[in-house]
């Protein structure tokens, strides 16, 4: 449980400190941490996720957005360049 609550915390953390930068119109919606055997994708793994949606009337581009766990590494996981449509 403590490690789920401080993945979250970390995710939404630097997900917002980048996000305050460039937009306010993005959300994480939804959080699957710890995914052992809740929700499969198409190939049948059992893959942490995210939802991010876009609450503006402007497309944005993901690039340089980034995810962690880990304190010490703030952009453990960079998004590529992906464009969320309004």
């Amino acid at each position: 449980m403590i490690k789920t609550i401080t993945l979250k915390f970390s995710l939404i953390f630097i997900f917002f400190l980048n996000l305050s930068l460039h937009s306010q119109d993005l959300a994480i919606n939804e959080i699957m941490a710890s995914n052992d055997d809740v929700v499969a994708d198409e190939e049948g793994d059992y893959e942490d996720w995210i939802e991010i949606f876009n609450y503006g009337n402007t497309a944005i581009n993901l690039d340089g957005f980034g995810l962690t766990d880990d304190s010490a590494d703030l952009f453990q996981w960079v998004f590529p360049a992906y464009i969320i449509q309004q």
